[in-house]
């Protein structure tokens, strides 16, 4: 650019100067003409006046082009490919499904080919909102290992009762469709892994008996 000015000023000045020496004006008026001193000086300025005005209509659109370009990996992202946020939350509405009718209930046990960790709560309960962000932040770890089915007490007074549940949070392990663990008040996720069977080695059992009754812990 400074090329450019010095070529606009070198020439402007040269041709102002020989206009102000071949043509010198009789009154001594005229800027260009009246001598080469003055010739030369406008001229320069009109030289380089023009090489501005030359250059300028190309650089927004040099400017224009570089902030096409990718700036960050987020930019360069295909776009079929989701965000980690946008992941895992597709995950955890797969994990955890919140009961909208008793009819499904029965539905939702027969289809789950994993445990079920269904969660009794209700809005007003403190605890409750606690166990359900700790469900929440486990559901992505679960994956397709176990679901979890949140039962709102006040909805559905009558599967409270069923599971005979008498105080909240109540979280209760159902494998199969029956009942195998229940568990009273807020559960830390380790806890909670351990129920479902999650990364813990299974006990053997002398004898070779079942266990199906609830424990309560």
């Amino acid at each position: 650019m400074f090329v450019k000015l010095a070529i606009g000023l070198l020439i402007g000045g040269a041709i102002g100067a020989l206009i102000g020496y071949k043509g010198q004006c009789a009154t001594g008026a005229c800027p260009l003409t009246s001598n080469p001193y003055l010739g030369g000086l406008w001229g320069a300025l009109i030289g380089v006046m023009a090489i501005l005005a030359f250059s300028n209509p190309a650089a927004p659109g040099a400017i224009a082009g570089a902030d096409e370009r990718p700036t960050s990996a987020t930019a360069e992202r295909k776009p079929s490919e989701a965000p980690p946020a946008a992941k895992a939350e597709t995950q955890k509405a797969k994990v955890i499904v919140s009961l909208q009718d008793e009819r499904e209930f029965e539905s939702f046990l027969q289809s789950a080919r994993t445990p079920v960790l269904v969660d009794f709560w209700a809005s007003w309960c403190g605890p409750c909102r606690v166990q359900g962000a700790i469900l929440e932040k486990l559901a992505p770890e679960l994956g397709d290992q176990a679901r979890i089915l949140k039962v709102d007490v006040d909805r559905f007074p009558r599967l409270a009762r069923r599971f005979k549940v008498s105080s909240i949070p109540t979280l209760i392990v159902l494998k199969d469709g029956k009942p195998v663990r229940q568990l009273i008040g807020v559960q830390t996720p380790d806890v909670l892994k351990k129920v479902l069977g999650l990364g813990v080695p299974k006990p053997e059992k002398k004898g070779g008996k079942k266990d199906d009754k609830i424990l309560r812990l």
